[in-house]
């Protein structure tokens, strides 16, 4: 008997090894869920870290950090800060860490907290500065940033965020990936800055019985030029007016709150 094969109905072309749009929108939408995944779990994991890691253990990292490298030239710049960041730490529960102060040299007014306690201040902010209540409260967020741990978790965060993009991305450059994670991790930092603007507000009006005048480091940059909508989404820090705003807010409420306060004889 003669084998007589039957034609085959129509079907896809699957030897080409093209893909259809839908496939590579479903394989890019998974990868970056994966990514939102691993991205969520990590930041847990950095959480617990740096709540797991003694105090002790991170004045250890920092103990090589030499905070007196200007001190020649530094010392007389450091007296009145040092006068004030006393103030702010005494008779508080803070965590035992070597709180001190350095010269940050730059020629923009900035301030900056590293792992261990150490604050550094640069020239240009402390010549900027001109109330107390204004140094006062660019110290205590720096304060606020190592009593919420947020030092020692970024760099926890950092070294997972690091050694899991290595493994995932492969290599290194700028791509949608890792975009999207800088992205993310601007976003981490503006709230981290959000805590520390609170619990600065809240330390200035504790110690000093009011807020007037500590909001002069952001009057000052926001007289500099406004920022422009897009830093809203692409730096580490919230706008200068949102500060602002969500500061004298917080502020008023904490005024009444003290008033509220019945006195004691």
């Amino acid at each position: 008997m003669k084998f007589v094969p039957k034609a085959l109905p129509q079907t896809g072309d699957l030897s080409s090894g093209k893909r259809r749009a839908g496939d590579r929108l479903k394989t890019i939408a998974g990868f970056i869920l994966i990514l939102a995944i691993i991205y969520i779990l990590l930041g847990f994991v950095a959480v617990g870290i740096s709540h797991f890691i003694p105090d002790r253990w991170e004045r250890k990292l920092a103990g090589d950090y030499n905070f007196s490298e200007n001190e020649s030239t530094s010392t007389d710049l450091l007296d009145y800060p040092q006068e004030i960041l006393d103030k702010l730490m005494a008779d508080e529960s803070l965590r035992d860490l070597d709180y001190a102060l350095f010269i940050l040299e730059s020629f923009e007014p900035n301030a900056v907290a590293v792992p261990g306690g150490g604050i550094g201040l640069t020239p240009p902010l402390i010549e900027l500065l001109e109330k107390e209540k204004g140094l006062a409260f660019v110290l205590a967020h720096e304060i606020g940033h190592h009593e919420n741990r947020h030092i020692i978790e970024g760099v926890s965060r950092g070294l997972l965020l690091s050694i899991a993009a290595t493994l995932l991305l492969n290599y290194d450059g700028l791509s949608p990936a890792n975009l999207a994670l800088e992205m993310a991790e601007k976003g981490y930092s503006r709230r981290k800055e959000r805590e520390a603007d609170e619990f600065a507000l809240r330390l200035v009006h504790n110690k000093y019985g009011g807020i007037s005048g500590a909001l002069e480091f952001f009057d000052k940059m926001q007289n500099k030029g406004r920022d422009s909508a897009w830093e809203k989404y692409f730096s580490t820090h919230p706008l200068t007016e949102d500060r602002i705003s969500y500061l004298i807010e917080l502020g008023n409420k904490l005024t009444e709150n003290s008033k509220s306060v019945p006195a004691h004889d």
